[in-house]
């Protein structure tokens, strides 16, 4: 064989040798995509095909020479030392290319993974090849006769398999764990961390190439600068990707530690009940419930049980995160399943307690208050487990007298039944501890105190307002919450219905709807005139009340002998009642714009009044049905 087509296959083939090694390292470090003959047939052939390009490039540059120096920085350069640097660059850039072009076709990962994985495996792969190997053949020519250049080369690429094989087994026993456990606990999200490796691997190779612009009796003489570089570069890669790997390890349990919040935000949204009574007769209902960054076990449900009864509770679940969110689960569908076959908070308490003290490894509790109120009489019965007694509004506001029992999920107990009998429009307020326990930044809790007070404030129109209030007001008082928010607002409303809507034109058909679902009358132009006065009413507090802004309306009626009718808002004030009524008796030209509309609600209507009553409009209307 031609002794330059010799060298320059040991040369290719040296080049070669870092690139099969690093292939190895990613491949005991992720996951295949193919069957292993599939994969062996595409590294093979991806390699053969920069192993013949390398031969060429090796052949062209043992023919290439350049008798030409320049001055650079006051020294002279061989070209022929640049060209050499040229070749060898282009070299390893090949192997590289064909490395991670097997990495990116061959295994199943995210990409930013196999990225990072790849440049990993070529640094480690190319510190071995090439310093190290350097370093084994230096020691070899120090120990032996000079040989030939075909035999210097043979030893060399000895040397270096035998160095990557070296290299592939500390990384193997040492290091590829850690690797796999980052990028499992990153589920494979490392664009953040793909240009270290990258960036470290292309000053190791310019590094390294530079050396080649020097001829080889120069780089004799700077065998310490070159010993200083190969020692110096490796401990520095060595202590950054310590470095890094720390921080993509804490970066890792922090994403993990964010997948397992959202995960226990999903249980805990997931069983809330979406309904929330607005137009139901006898009852006024909102809730909600905002998680916390470290998500506790906050839940809340309100559902029919029939006969006119309807059943509301609230819980909280000891502890954070997943467990708490699995208990939440399982206690909520044990209470409601009981609370549905008893009909009785106090029993429904009492079976629920005995099931959740059976396989309680994790001694863990929840405390609960479920209330069941009877929509025809207005009796409230409930019963408490360790919970925080809600706030009552009946007459006047307080907290509501509940029996001191034990959470669910410590102590066999029996519990029992209070009750209490609701006036119209009364209005009972469940929460949290994440209410009145939420610090502000001196470390004062909210406080009950806080809560009852503000619940006095007037212009509350509805109980998503109560709910929203109250949600802004702890906010603004803590700035980071550090448990769970969560409340439940209840009005009886006796034989009335209340509807909530917002202030525009498309509301007004489910108004519309309801109330004439709602009348018993076969009169069908009371019906329509009645549908006509409601559209004059709600078009006119869209026009005047919110004129510029979005805005709620409450629509309160009740439907007897007689229809009873009370809208409110919180826009700008204004009296309807106020404005003159149009002179039937002008001609239409001569009429003034507007008015009509009103004026038509009082002729059709018995009795039309206004007032203005904490920040809200109320107006109020009542026509006989027979």
């Amino acid at each position: 064989m031609d002794t330059n087509l010799a060298s320059a296959a040991l040369e290719a083939f040296s080049i070669l040798l870092f690139g099969i090694f690093s292939l190895l390292i990613v491949d005991i470090t992720l996951k295949r995509k193919y069957s292993i003959k599939k994969s062996l047939a595409l590294s093979a052939v991806l390699f053969i095909i920069p192993y013949i390009l390398l031969i060429f490039l090796r052949l062209y540059a043992h023919q290439f020479s350049i008798d030409q120096e320049i001055d650079f920085f006051g020294r002279q350069i061989d070209l022929s030392g640049i060209s050499n640097m040229l070749i060898e660059l282009s070299a390893i850039m090949i192997s590289t290319f064909f490395v991670y072009t097997a990495v990116l076709k061959g295994y199943e990962c995210k990409t930013s993974a196999k990225v990072f994985a790849a440049s990993f495996a070529v640094l480690i792969s190319m510190i071995a090849s090439t310093f190290f190997s350097d370093y084994a053949m230096l020691a070899y020519n120090n120990l032996t006769a000079e040989g030939t250049v075909l035999v210097e080369k043979s030893v060399y690429v000895i040397l270096q398999t035998v160095l990557l094989i070296i290299t592939l087994v500390i990384y193997d026993l040492f290091i590829k764990n850690k690797v796999k456990k980052l990028i499992s606990d990153t589920n494979g999200e490392m664009n953040r961390f793909v240009v270290v490796p990258i960036i470290s691997y292309v000053i190791f190779i310019i590094a390294y190439c530079s050396w080649y612009v020097e001829d080889y009796t120069v780089r004799e003489s700077m065998n310490l600068q070159y010993f200083f570089t190969s020692i110096t570069l490796p401990i520095l890669y060595a202590l950054m990707f310590r470095v890094i790997f720390t921080e993509i390890s804490a970066t890792a349990e922090s994403m993990k530690t964010e997948t397992e919040l959202n995960a226990a935000k999903l249980i805990q949204t997931s069983i809330l009940p979406q309904s929330r009574f607005n137009g139901t007769k006898g009852i006024s209902l909102s809730a909600a419930m905002i998680p916390a960054k470290e998500v506790g076990g906050d839940f809340y449900d309100f559902f029919e049980l029939g006969n006119g009864k309807i059943a509301v509770l609230i819980a909280d679940v000891s502890g954070k995160g997943i467990p708490a969110a699995l208990f939440m689960m399982h206690a909520h569908s044990i209470i409601k399943n009981n609370i549905i076959l008893t009909n009785s908070p106090a029993e429904a308490m009492t079976k629920s307690n005995i099931q959740l003290l059976e396989n309680n490894d994790s001694c863990m509790f929840v405390t609960v208050f479920i209330g069941i109120l009877d929509l025809n009489s207005g009796t409230f019965t409930y019963s408490n487990a360790g919970h925080n007694p809600p706030l009552i509004k009946n007459k006047s506001l307080e907290y509501l007298n509940v029996k001191k029992q034990p959470v669910l999920g410590v102590v066999p107990t029996t519990y029992e039944d209070l009750e209490v009998t609701l006036s119209d429009d009364a209005i009972i307020f469940l929460y949290t501890d994440g209410v009145t326990e939420a610090m502000d930044d001196a470390g004062e809790e909210y406080g009950t105190e806080r809560l009852l007070n503000l619940l006095k404030s007037p212009g509350v129109m509805n109980m998503k307002d109560l709910v929203d209030l109250v949600n802004s007001d702890v906010n603004a008082y803590s700035k980071q919450p550090h448990d769970d928010v969560t409340m439940v607002a209840l009005e009886y409303t006796g034989s009335s219905t209340k509807l909530s809507v917002s202030a525009e034109k498309k509301s007004l058909e489910i108004i519309q709807k309801l109330i004439s679902s709602s009348l018993k009358t076969d009169d069908a132009k009371l019906k329509s005139s009645i549908m006509m006065v409601i559209e004059e009413i709600f078009v006119n507090i869209i026009s005047y009340a919110y004129p510029d802004s979005k805005g709620t309306v409450c629509v309160t009626f009740d439907v007897g002998d007689e229809l009873r009718m009370k809208f409110e808002d919180s826009g700008i004030p204004f009296d309807p009642l106020k404005s003159k009524d149009p002179d039937p008796s002008l001609t239409l030209y001569e009429r003034s714009e507007g008015g009509y509309g009103i004026y038509l609600v009082k002729k059709f209507m018995d009795t039309v009044s206004y007032s203005y009553e904490n920040g809200k409009n109320v107006l109020t209307i009542t026509k006989k049905l027979q």
